[in-house]
């Protein structure tokens, strides 16, 4: 009887056990196409909150009953629910989400869903980079991020511009923001390479990079192939490049002539001494300089790919070639390159991941322009003869007395050629779900030849002919080693990253420079008369350790967290190394029930971060004392001190808080992005000036502190979807401000003259130099006296030495007792707004960017002054009245005086003029053929476009464009070369 009572009570006590048996059911979450692994999605028990999470390799591991029903859902992508049987392995093939796709975001070290990041980020794909051919990927960047400015360099042919994100943070220290190419800081590609590029603004995505990030980061990742068929994809272009002057434009011939003529007169002069110089056959001369050095060119670019794979290999590999002669005489840019980027499983748990890019450069000129010649200069003779340097030397009325035709004739030439060699390998281990380490090495190096001839007789000096070569090497090497995790538990989600990373960065440089050429050999061997040798080494090393948390609730509230320390090579042993954070959270307020009872958000989310990042990019070495050898004393090289170090110098430290909220309406017709961000930049890198008893000029410090801020805005609209027809809009507005807070010393007016005692003023010989640093004031900041134009009774220059009680203004013909004014170098509005329609398979797309609220100054007081220069051809400056002539006229510009009263041309506010413009970036018209035709062609898809780039820009100031002048507005070659203006036919098809 016992025994029989134990087993019925062992029987009762296991019949729940018998009713809800488990099994461990195991699998993988592909793509459509069954191979392409999915992690992070979301395995619940229906009806339960029991679930896990999709591994880095897509493979899952989950205990369930029989009968129960498994639902697997991802953002971007349908769920899917399977009903679990006797089997014990699932695989699982989730269809993407046509409507709630949403794509997965590369932010550096790792991946994210968006609606996972809480972080001002903008993503941008390779769909909305292709409306440029530009050899540089900030060029197609341009007006598509909100607080991302790009200014154009227009220099040489295939030259990068300069970007700034949410503006500049330091004053001496570069504000270039950090590139990561494929997850690794560094590196090289081809912009025809990229599948989407990621902008890092805030503390919160960037602080992971610590000391590398106080300019914000912009993450490439480059295209990859896929499993299945291989694709061919082949694009061409081809069309032509004109200069674009904008409103730079001279006087001609006639109107200089005489422009002249009425100064000599004005000065005291007589009509026989002006024409005893400039005879009357000079007024008939008008010779177009700057259409002789600037003309029509060509460009194309070819481009071919070809990816595919299978289950355990994908590739993408992909050639490139670049050709343009430039605008400018004799400017020709030849680019090549290629790209593979290799990926293969070496098991179930182990990958590696190969990629390669290498590229060959050569640009090649033979005249290097400096300025422009007065219209009464020829470059030949009327038999057609190029005039040689002598006759210039002694005829030329242009003051350089330089023929732009000699070099070209004579056989000068400027070539440099660029080998660029970027290798890149990563190993990726995943021994669990949840569990992953990978460590990566990229090298990327460059050698950069230069070898330049000028031909005897092609300058203005008499020491024959010239040949300088140089050689200039780059390595950067990188490596890394992180551990990912990543745990599920029911609505708790949490990962991690783990990391350390050495960076060494070496520079080196040599040259020569001999004279005395004949021409027959160019060779640095056969100089007559050896000029110069010179060239450095450098060297910069960087150690790092990282780490950062991210936890998820609900996929309602998420949290990360950051730290890193880095050491750099650059600052003493004192404060080597430096400690930097970063928090961020967000709520997505669209998956709460109130919300959702709205019925008008698709998606809401609201975000805020802080954070700390550092600011290392200053020269290599200022914190030791230096020496040079390059002295000699009795014979022999003799030391002489270089510069004084400072051993206390550390990172510049950006305090950043950042507000953002994320939304969509109207079925995500309508998309908004909103940011408030505020930096506090201290212990600023500076070049302090130093008094002359201490033997040296200035010295690297830590001082003062600049602040910046500023709201940004971008929308995304469907204004109109049909099945035939669609307009999408994109509006990106950033307003951004700065002031200074601190510098050294004190800031009070103790002499009460108006300006702090602790300002720094810089008066420089050019216009775009004279500038003042001062508490309260901007970082870039004009300082002038204040101009008021000519007297109208005599002609005479007259400034504003002060104010009546009333406001009305107090004259002087004194400059030294006028006043001096600040104004703003620096926009306080800049982005841009694209258009896209489409009809059926025709297409057309206009990109514009702008910029306003700021002054610039790209007059040039060499081009536009009042007898200074007599051998200069003259602006006619935009939109002004003209010169005073004679007693009555009332005029802001005084008359032009042959050796007159010259303080007129000195810096004066005169100069300044509105910075705002509007540029047409880029229009494109492309027609895409349906299937029925590219079926019978045997072709994938066909598209054939034309694009212009570069059309228009729209200002009132007197030069070619105000974005030329640089973030700051310094650009001394601000007219020196004109936009290239492309338009461009081409054709896109796979196979």
């Amino acid at each position: 009887m016992k025994n029989l009572n134990w087993k019925v009570l062992l029987f009762l006590f296991m019949l729940p056990c018998f009713g809800y048996a488990q099994q461990a059911i195991t699998g993988m979450v592909t793509e459509s196409d069954g191979v392409s692994p999915i992690p992070g999605v979301n395995i619940v028990i229906k009806g339960t909150t029991t679930g896990t999470v999709s591994g880095m390799d897509g493979t899952y591991s989950i205990n369930v009953n029989e009968g129960e029903t498994l639902v697997f859902s991802f953002v971007g992508f349908m769920s899917k629910e399977v009903l679990v049987g006797q089997e014990t392995t699932i695989n699982v093939s989730l269809e993407t989400d046509a409507i709630g796709l949403e794509e997965v975001i590369a932010v550096g070290y790792s991946s994210k869903k968006k609606t996972e990041i809480s972080s001002a980020v903008v993503n941008v794909s390779s769909e909305k980079l292709q409306t440029s051919t530009s050899h540089d990927v900030g060029t197609m960047l341009q007006g598509k991020v909100a607080g991302l400015q790009v200014m154009s360099d227009q220099q040489s042919v295939g030259g990068a511009p300069q970007i700034r994100v949410r503006g500049s943070g330091s004053i001496s220290a570069s504000s270039s923001p950090l590139w990561v190419v494929d997850g690794i800081i560094g590196g090289s590609f081809d912009p025809q390479d990229v599948a989407d590029i990621t902008v890092l603004k805030d503390a919160g995505a960037t602080g992971l990079y610590g000391s590398r990030a106080a300019g914000g980061v912009i993450v490439v990742t480059t295209k990859r192939g896929k499993a299945g068929d291989t694709k061919v994809r082949i694009s061409s272009t081809t069309g032509i490049v004109k200069p674009n002057w904008g409103n730079l434009e001279f006087m001609d011939g006639p109107e200089f002539y005489d422009l002249i003529n009425r100064g000599f007169i004005l000065g005291g002069k007589t009509e026989s001494e002006f024409l005893a110089l400039f005879p009357a056959e000079v007024r008939n001369t008008n010779y177009d300089w700057m259409g002789f050095m600037y003309d029509q060119g060509f460009v194309t670019t070819n481009n071919i790919s070809i990816s595919g794979g299978n289950e355990k290999t994908t590739f993408y590999l992909s050639g490139n070639y670049n050709h343009e002669d430039g605008i400018l005489r004799s400017d020709v840019y030849d680019r090549g390159s290629a790209t593979l980027n290799l990926s293969h499983k070496l098991s179930e748990k182990l990958s590696i991941q190969l990629n390669t890019f290498s590229s060959f450069v050569k640009n090649q000129n033979t005249t290097s322009f400096t300025v422009f010649n007065v219209p009464f200069d020829t470059p030949y003779d009327e038999d057609g003869n190029v005039r040689p340097q002598d006759w210039v030397r002694n005829n030329y009325y242009t003051q350089e007395r330089i023929n732009f035709a000699l070099p070209e004739e004579l056989g000068s030439y400027n070539e440099r050629g660029t080998l660029t060699l970027n290798p890149s390998l990563k190993l990726d281990y995943n021994p669990t779900d949840w569990m992953s380490v990978s460590a990566s090495t990229r090298i990327n190096y460059t050698s950069s030849v230069l070898e330049r001839y000028d031909a005897d007789g092609a300058q203005s000096t008499d020491i024959g002919g010239e040949v300088r070569n140089n050689l200039t090497r780059n390595s950067d090497i990188l490596t890394n080693a992180i551990l990912r995790l990543y745990k599920s538990y029911g609505e708790h989600a949490l990962s991690g990253i783990i990391g350390g990373e050495f960076n060494e960065i070496t520079h080196k440089y040599f040259e020569a420079h001999g004279a005395g050429y004949s021409g027959e050999s160019t060779i640095l061997d056969v100089a007559a008369v050896p000029q110069s040798v010179s060239g450095n080494n450098r060297t910069t090393t960087y150690n790092s350790f990282f780490s950062q948390v991210d936890y998820n609730y609900q996929s309602k509230y998420f949290f990360t967290g950051s730290y890193r320390v880095d050491g750099s090579s650059r600052f003493g042993a004192n404060n080597r190394y430096g400690q930097f954070w970063s928090v961020a959270g967000s709520w997505m307020l669209s998956n709460e029930d109130f919300i959702n009872d709205l019925g008008l958000f698709n998606s809401l989310k609201l975000r805020s971060s802080y954070g700390l990042t550092g600011n290392a990019s200053l020269d290599d070495y200022v914190h030791l004392n230096t020496f040079t050898l390059d002295a000699s004393y009795m014979g022999e090289n003799a030391l002489s001190a270089l510069s004084i170090g400072n051993p206390d110098l550390t990172w510049e430290v950006a305090r950043t808080f950042n507000l953002g909220l994320d939304a969509s309406v109207l079925d995500n017709r309508i998309s908004m992005t909103l940011d408030y961000y505020y930096s506090k930049n201290s212990d600023l890198l500076f070049r302090v000036p130093l008094p002359a008893e201490f033997g040296y000029s200035e010295q690297w410090r830590n001082i003062g502190r600049l602040d910046n801020w500023g709201y940004e805005l971008a929308l995304d609209i469907a204004a109109v979807k049909t099945p035939d027809f669609n307009w999408n809009v994109n509006l990106q507005i950033g307003y951004s401000q700065d002031e200074v807070k601190e510098l050294p010393g004190d800031a009070i007016d103790a002499d009460e003259d108006g300006l702090l005692d602790n300002s720094i003023v810089y008066l420089g010989s050019d216009l775009f130099s004279n500038k003042i640093l001062q508490v309260g004031g901007n970082r870039s900041m004009f300082y002038a006296a204040e101009w008021y134009g000519a007297d109208p009774q005599t002609g005479g220059a007259r400034w504003v030495s002060g104010y009546n009680s009333d406001g009305s203004p107090v004259l002087t013909d004194n400059r030294e007792e006028a006043l001096w004014l600040t104004a703003k170098g620096i926009p306080d509005f800049m982005g841009g707004f694209t258009n896209v329609f489409e009809y059926k398979g025709l297409s057309l797309e206009t990109v514009f960017s702008y910029a306003f609220g700021d002054f610039t100054i790209i007059r040039d007081n060499a081009y536009d002054n009042d007898g200074q220069y007599l051998f200069r051809p003259e602006m006619i400056v935009y939109g002004q009245e003209d010169r005073w002539e004679q007693a009555g006229d009332v005029s802001s510009r005084t008359p032009w005086v042959y050796q007159g009263d010259l303080r007129s041309s000195q810096y004066s506010s005169k100069y300044w003029e509105n910075g705002n413009y509007l540029k047409l970036a880029s229009l494109s018209l492309g027609y895409s053929f349906n299937k029925n035709v590219t079926q019978r062609l045997g072709l994938g898809s066909l598209k054939v476009f034309a694009r212009g780039e570069n059309l228009k820009v729209w200002h009132k100031s007197s030069g070619i464009s105000p974005e030329l002048t640089g973030f700051d507005a310094d650009a001394p070659t601000r007219n020196s070369r004109p936009l290239p203006s492309k338009v461009v036919f081409g054709i896109d098809l796979t196979l």
